[in-house]
C-alpha cells in the first residue's frame, strides 16, 4: 500500500515566509522610488572642491630639495591626503618637481608648484635664493652723533652669505 506524505506548514513558518516578501518588496519600492525621483549623491562619490598644498609658500636654496603634499577637500566636508596627484611646475628652470611631489630648486627666482586629481586644482608659490643669507654687519658699529651740532652719520650694510660672498 503507497504511503501518504502529509504536510502541515506551521503559523511561525508562514510568519517568516511572509516577513521575507515585506522585505523583498521594500527593497523594489524604495529602488523604484530612487530611480523614479532621482538619486543623485546617494551613490556617488565626493567630488574634489579644492586642494591644499603644503608648505604653503616655501623658500629653498639653489639645489635644496623639498617634498611637497597635496590635501583634498571633497563637497561632503572630508579632507584626504593624496598620493596620485598629478605635480607640475611653472618654471623647471627653477623649480623642478616629479610626479611624486619632491621638487629640487634648481635656479635663483619664482615657480609656481601645482597639483591636480580628479577635477580639483591647487597651487603654491616656492621661491629659490642662490645662497643663503648668514650674516649681516651694520658700520659703524658703535656710532656717536652729536644732536646739538645736527650732525648726519653715514652708515653702511656688508651682507655675507653662505656661499662666502659679501
Amino acid at each position: 500500500m503507497p504511503q501518504v506524505l502529509k504536510l502541515e506548514i506551521r503559523p511561525e513558518a508562514k510568519m517568516k515566509h511572509r516577513r521575507l516578501q515585506t522585505v523583498v518588496l521594500q527593497c523594489i519600492l524604495v529602488s523604484v522610488c530612487l530611480l523614479m525621483f532621482g538619486c543623485e549623491g546617494f551613490f556617488t562619490d565626493p567630488k574634489v572642491v579644492s586642494i591644499a598644498i603644503t608648505p604653503p609658500t616655501p623658500s629653498l636654496v639653489t639645489g635644496a630639495a623639498q617634498q611637497f603634499s597635496a590635501t583634498a577637500t571633497y563637497d561632503n566636508g572630508t579632507t584626504k591626503v593624496l598620493n596620485s596627484a598629478v605635480w607640475s611646475t611653472s618654471n623647471a628652470a627653477i623649480l623642478f618637481v616629479n610626479s611624486a611631489g619632491m621638487a629640487t630648486a634648481v635656479g635663483a627666482g619664482s615657480a609656481t608648484i601645482s597639483a591636480s586629481f580628479q577635477a580639483g586644482s591647487g597651487s603654491t608659490t616656492a621661491t629659490v635664493v642662490t645662497s643663503p643669507l648668514t650674516s649681516l654687519q651694520i658700520l659703524p658699529v658703535n656710532p656717536s652723533i652729536s644732536v646739538s651740532v645736527q650732525k648726519t652719520q653715514q652708515f653702511s650694510a656688508i651682507a655675507t652669505f653662505a656661499a662666502g660672498s659679501t
